[in-house]
């Protein structure tokens, strides 16, 4: 039984390392524009990610978003978006740009 949740990385928040956020409960969010070309075989892309994670107790939306982590960056995705690669930055805590190369297809 899965009992924390646990944010960071391409599923969750781009821009941050696997588990850099965990509890019992969590928000997130995510905002994309995408622009497509070569026919549709390719997409450029700028997003936005915002995620929180932490204790059910006691949960306010206004603390929450006091301690949420925010990340932005670009992407290029190709084949319809199978393959997808995408630069990003958390912005609180910075540790730099992070490129995140992933398979994004369901099979």
């Amino acid at each position: 039984v899965q009992r924390l949740w646990y944010l960071g990385g391409v599923g969750t928040l781009r821009g941050y390392g696997s588990g850099v956020a965990s509890g019992g409960a969590h928000l997130r969010g995510r905002v994309e524009l995408l622009r497509s070309f070569v026919e549709s075989a390719a997409a450029v892309s700028l997003f936005g990610d915002i995620g929180w994670a932490g204790a059910p107790d006691g949960f306010t939306l206004d603390a929450a978003m006091e301690q949420a982590l925010y990340s932005v960056g670009a992407g290029v995705t190709v084949m319809e978006g199978l393959i997808r690669m995408d630069l990003a930055r958390g912005l609180v805590d910075p540790e730099g740009w992070r490129v995140e190369v992933y398979l994004d297809a369901a099979f």
